[in-house]
């Protein structure tokens, strides 16, 4: 009896050990697969069908296949835009850089959250006419102190110049608009007023120079000649 006992007690002892190792309800192949024989040849048969169909001519296939092919493609499309990338290559508009600095700070967020690349296009698409809006800003506000600035230039330039004309401010200008009339072209006249030229001390100064000489009448051989006619340089190089 004693010997009986003593099996019993070892039998219980080894029971719950097994029942430690592999709890009840658990499967003994926990991490395996555990795919039927069956299961696996209609996966092998699934996967030859894929390759031949991917692989294939379309003009080898029939209107039938032509279609699964489709199909499969489309689906694996889908699945590879649900993939998270390796790195995000963002589209942008003509006209836009891509900021790559932010990017590569914003990828790693990206990445964690489980972004595809499919979505972070999206975000960039719907923030673009926020980026767009705050450009023209920009782009506004430097040409506003762009002109305030030319301003502020060429006010600087007018005082200088009548500074140093003084009272004969209406006589010099009057040589300078004589010369300009007879020798300059509208569009040249429209350039120097665009850069600021026309209001220049030393710029106008020389062009006085020129108002005077061709405001000159010369008396050669009892004949009067007039400079008016002459072109600015056969007015400072005349012929010996």
């Amino acid at each position: 009896m004693t010997e009986i006992k003593t099996d019993v007690a070892q039998n219980t002892n080894t029971a719950a050990d097994v029942e430690k190792v592999v709890p009840v309800g658990d499967s003994a192949v926990d991490g395996q697969d555990t795919k039927s024989s069956l299961d696996t040849a209609v996966d092998q048969d699934r996967l030859a069908e894929e390759k031949r169909l991917t692989e294939a001519k379309d003009e080898d296939l029939s209107d039938e296949d032509k279609s699964k092919k489709a199909e499969l493609l489309k689906a694996k499309s889908a699945a590879q835009a649900k993939v998270v990338p390796e790195k995000y290559e963002i589209k942008v508009p003509e006209g836009f850089s891509k900021d790559m600095s932010l990017l590569e700070t914003l990828t790693p967020v990206l990445k964690e959250i489980g972004v595809t690349g499919e979505q972070a296009q999206k975000l960039a698409d719907a923030y673009m006419p926020f980026f767009k809006a705050k450009a023209e800003e920009g782009r506004k506000a430097v040409q506003l102190e762009q002109e305030q600035n030319f301003k502020t230039f060429i006010e600087s330039e007018k005082k200088n110049t009548k500074e140093k004309f003084g009272s004969e401010w209406n006589e010099r200008m009057s040589f300078i608009a004589k010369f300009r009339d007879a020798h300059l072209s509208p569009k040249t006249v429209e350039l120097l007023n665009a850069s600021g030229l026309a209001e220049n001390y030393e710029f106008l100064s020389d062009l006085e120079k020129f108002g005077r000489l061709i405001s000159e009448d010369k008396l050669i051989d009892g004949k009067r000649v007039s400079n008016a006619d002459k072109t600015p340089a056969e007015i400072l190089f005349p012929k010996t």
